[in-house]
């Protein structure tokens, strides 16, 4: 029995050290693991950096060229309006300082720039009607006496009957 003994232990032995080895293999696996998903998370921060910084850049360089715009639009105003003071005699020097000759890049200066010139206030608007109006001695659209003052068609003879007033109505 000496030998089924040794046996039995060298199994146990073996099957220990095969536990060993996987517990070990296993906690070496996930520090792999974990060390490449946090160098994933690194590249993906340092990606969106990289996007804002761009984006900014972007938005800036945007700014600028639409400063740049209006700059000469102002020079291109000034250029014309200096023109059109030294080369056309019936032109008088005020028209370059009226209301309406000034470079405006605001919607609000524009609509109130127009409202002066027509001289008078704008109306708001008037939203859409969804009835017809009413005329004064007219019934109304949902009077029980509007229409078209149809015939009525008696539905066994087919043919056409003179209006009745409705029943116990006046």
């Amino acid at each position: 029995m000496e030998q089924g003994n040794v046996w039995i232990i060298t199994l146990i032995a073996l099957a220990i050290g095969a536990f060993i080895g996987f517990l070990i293999g296993r906690v070496r696996g996930s520090s792999s693991r974990e060390q490449e998903l946090q160098d994933q998370l690194h590249d993906v921060h340092s990606e969106l950096e990289q996007y804002r910084t761009k984006v900014a850049r972007h938005f800036e360089e945007t700014a600028e060229l639409i400063r740049g715009l209006n700059d000469q639009y102002r020079r291109v105003y000034q250029h014309l309006a200096h023109g059109a003071e030294s080369l056309s005699p019936e032109v008088s020097p005020s028209i370059v300082s009226q209301p309406g000759m000034t470079p405006e890049l605001e919607l609000g200066a524009i609509s109130n720039d127009r409202s002066a010139k027509s001289g008078k206030e704008e109306q708001s608007p008037q939203p859409p009607r969804d009835y017809a109006p009413k005329r004064s001695g007219e019934p109304g659209a949902l009077s029980e006496h509007s229409g078209l003052g149809r015939a009525k068609v008696d539905k066994p003879t087919g043919r056409s009957v003179e209006d009745e007033p409705p029943p116990g109505g006046s």
